[in-house]
């Protein structure tokens, strides 16, 4: 592949799990019966696998898709944030249908926005 995927493959997954650090911190205040560490644990090693996998998958739409590359690429980002911050909430320990949909949304806003980001500046593409 090459540095610059590798820089930025590197700082998507340290973005993602600071961002899974901080919706961790919401669990912790929200909920007061989960332990602290294993929230922070979780919400870490969540929020870096998504950005492993939503920096994974839109390299391989972006390079390999030669019609809507980029709306493909983008979407592939929402699906990937938004089914892990779900699946990440309700493990754990949310419940809420509503409130684990409203993170997700929430988390595919920051998500897209650091993507766009990312993308305007020329990080993720070889």
């Amino acid at each position: 592949m090459g540095e610059k995927f590798f820089i930025a493959f590197i700082l998507t997954v340290l973005i993602s799990a600071l961002i899974g650090y901080v919706f961790a911190l919401h669990f912790v205040f929200m909920m007061k019966d989960i332990p602290i560490s294993g929230a922070l644990i979780k919400g870490i090693s969540v929020g870096g696998i998504i950005g492993a996998l939503s920096h994974l998958a839109f390299n391989c739409f972006y390079l390999n898709l030669k019609q809507n590359r980029v709306f493909i690429s983008f979407l592939s980002i929402v699906i990937i944030i938004g089914a892990g911050t779900f699946v990440g909430a309700y493990i754990s320990g949310v419940k809420s249908l509503f409130t684990c949909l409203l993170l997700a949304l929430i988390a595919d806003v920051i998500g897209l926005i650091v993507a766009v980001l990312f993308y305007k500046f020329n990080i993720w593409q070889r």
